[in-house]
């Protein structure tokens, strides 16, 4: 986290529940904000060019053999990565948002290989694609909202709400709006 991403994603970290914009309503970060992340970090990097693409994956838009088809390519090409924002409800584990980074696709399996950031709760795992686009075309109750003032602008109590009522004013004061959860890919060039 450097000054571009304090002025335009999360303005505080470290310092745990409540002070950590990642720790601190709405939690976590959304698929703009990963975006906006990545192109602060990524537009630092002396003597390359990179391009941050976020797709958004609506059921209603888009189909798994278009998602298929982004993945795969990203795969293949080595200037690419690949980080998926889903529901882990969706493909059978505990939780909610997540994010992975995805290693691999298997034909036999037609399934991707999300390697798993929070080695302490689950392992990596292989998670077929029509599951995986389950996952990722659900909605971010909070994937919307004015990041990072908005969190600023908390009072401390805001900050770490202790009742759903608590947390809805919280999110209410944030803007939160919804919004679809997807796919983002880095490639250089």
């Amino acid at each position: 986290f450097d000054g571009c991403t304090e002025q335009t994603v999360i303005s505080h970290t470290g310092g745990g529940q409540g002070i950590d914009g990642i720790l601190t309503p709405p939690y976590g970060l959304s698929l703009s904000q990963v975006e906006a992340l990545l192109n602060c970090h990524l537009q630092s990097t002396k003597g390359s060019s990179w391009t941050v693409t976020a797709q958004n994956v609506d059921d209603t838009h888009q189909t798994v053999a278009k998602m298929k088809f982004d993945l795969k390519n990203a795969l293949m090409d080595t200037n690419s990565r690949v980080l998926v924002n889903y529901d882990r409800s969706k493909i059978g584990q505990n939780g909610s948002g997540h994010w992975a980074p995805v290693g691999s696709y298997s034909d036999t399996m037609d399934a991707f290989l999300l390697l798993e950031v929070a080695k302490y709760k689950y392992p990596s795992v292989w998670v077929p694609s029509e599951r995986l686009f389950d996952g990722m075309s659900t909605t971010d109750d909070c994937g919307e909202w004015n990041f990072p003032a908005a969190q600023d602008a908390l009072s401390q109590e805001e900050r770490s709400p202790t009742s759903p009522a608590e947390y809805a004013t919280t999110t209410a004061k944030l803007g939160c709006k919804s919004e679809l959860r997807g796919y983002i890919i880095i490639s250089k060039s």
